[in-house]
């Protein structure tokens, strides 16, 4: 609105925004509004969480102070609700977009703006898939995170929840017989199947037996820090969903335009999200396919607060200096 008045392009002062602020007078807050973000997505994993699985005081400063002028913050990951009470109660969250768009969740009353189920039928067959390729598996609710082996991923869960509250613990339990567990439950929204080995041969068996159904999710040779084991897992779900379909179901819900979102990720699931949304931002630790298509691409990892640095550089530093 003023810049107008005085022909200024403020990306010319994008890294200098409080330079400009001075020429022009303006307060703090004209200068971030004038920015035009109003909502900032944020992965969880290699780019939030540290590789402890810690949250900087530095990235906490600077997501509380966007919302603080008004800016909203959703949390956009493939991991689900359950999971990530702590992390969204630690940052305030507003929104969640979980298991790779899937489900989309105000966090304030959790009351969901977009799911998808795989039905029980087809769950039963999951199951049984997993027990015949000796693989393990982990089911997703809306709520709750299930599986009949306390390891890999219920093993995660379990080891980080010794260091939360009660009210914030991960809701993941082991049953000793899944399939009659899902039986009884019509919210799943995804299945995720893991095992110490090389998995590409399992990606051919689920697409020749599962055919109506998607992976949205392979990741091979991930080190997970809390249980000291570097895994390969596969992610099924009922639609061919991605975190920016997820991201559109949530601005359109809210009635704000794509240029208006900061999107900050680091994953090969985070590509699409990037190619949609012209405001994106990446770690040094991000993998280089996300670097070359990243906005702008931070010097520092997620274990020296990338994302602090993201949103300065975006919103500019301001008064704090963090």
């Amino acid at each position: 609105m003023y810049l107008f008045c005085y022909n200024l392009k403020l990306s010319t002062y994008k890294k200098n925004v409080f330079d400009l602020m001075s020429i022009l007078n303006y307060t703090e807050y004209e200068v971030w509004e004038m920015k035009g973000i109003k909502l900032i997505a944020i992965d969880i994993g290699g780019t939030l969480l540290s590789d402890d699985n810690k949250i900087s005081k530095r990235n906490i400063d600077a997501i509380n102070r966007a919302q603080k002028h008004g800016i909203k913050i959703a949390l956009i990951t493939a991991r689900m609700y359950s999971s990530t009470k702590y992390i969204s109660k630690t940052i305030k969250s507003d929104y969640g977009i979980f298991g790779n768009g899937n489900v989309v969740m105000n966090l304030k009353n959790r009351k969901l703006i977009y799911k998808s189920y795989i039905n029980k039928d087809m769950v039963q067959s999951l199951i049984t898939f997993a027990k015949n390729n000796e693989l393990y598996i982990h089911i997703s609710r809306i709520l709750w995170e299930v599986s009949d082996e306390n390891k890999y991923f219920a093993l995660k869960h379990n080891i980080l929840n010794k260091n939360y509250p009660n009210n914030l613990k991960s809701n993941i339990i082991v049953v000793d017989n899944l399939y009659e567990y899902c039986k009884k439950h019509s919210d799943v929204v995804n299945s995720v199947f893991v095992s110490s080995k090389n998995m590409d041969s399992i990606i051919k068996k689920i697409k020749k037996e599962f055919p109506n159904l998607f992976i949205t999710e392979y990741n091979k040779n991930l080190y997970e820090h809390a249980i000291n084991k570097t895994i390969n897992y596969v992610e099924v779900s009922n639609n061919i969903r991605n975190k920016s379909d997820g991201l559109i179901e949530l601005i359109n819900h809210l009635k704000i335009a794509s240029d208006e979102v900061l999107v900050i990720g680091d994953g090969i699931n985070d590509i699409e999200m990037f190619n949609v949304f012209n405001n994106s931002g990446c770690a040094s630790n991000s993998n280089e396919m996300v670097k070359k298509i990243a906005g702008y691409v931070s010097e520092y990892s997620n274990n020296q607060s990338a994302v602090s640095d993201i949103i300065n550089y975006y919103l500019g530093k301001g008064e704090d200096n963090i």
